[in-house]
């Protein structure tokens, strides 16, 4: 019996992140309203910062809160 072959979760790439939040009630998580590449504005979702590499546009974002 061959055994089924794992996919690899499909990965999409960040345009820029528009705005972030801190959600959760009794536990506080940093959340990132993502501008996905190629998608439109209507697609952009909430992410988790655990579950979105954006080291890059982090940086970006966080520097620009301040200008």
């Amino acid at each position: 019996m061959r055994k089924a072959k794992k996919e690899e979760p499909e990965e999409y790439e960040v345009e820029k992140i528009v705005n972030h939040r801190i959600a959760g009630r009794a536990k506080k998580r940093i959340e990132y309203f993502i501008k996905w590449k190629g998608y439109s504005s209507k697609d952009n979702t909430w992410e988790p910062s655990s579950a979105v590499y954006i080291v890059d546009y982090f940086y970006f974002f966080i520097s620009n809160l301040f200008l």
